[in-house]
């Protein structure tokens, strides 16, 4: 998602997708997760939810 949402899920809010873009980025871009892990939490939640990213 991030800045370039074209889902649609933000078209009501605006602002929130922008600051949710700005979370989304923080949280793949640094932080205490190691980015190993994250790519496997990445993996399982496609899964779970059937996505096919």
């Amino acid at each position: 998602m991030g800045r370039e949402d074209r889902s649609g899920l933000f078209e009501t809010n605006a602002e929130l997708g922008l600051r949710f873009g700005d979370l989304y980025g923080e949280f793949w871009c640094s932080g205490q997760i190691d980015q190993e892990l994250k790519e496997i939490l990445r993996l399982r939640n496609a899964r779970i939810t059937d996505c096919g990213y």
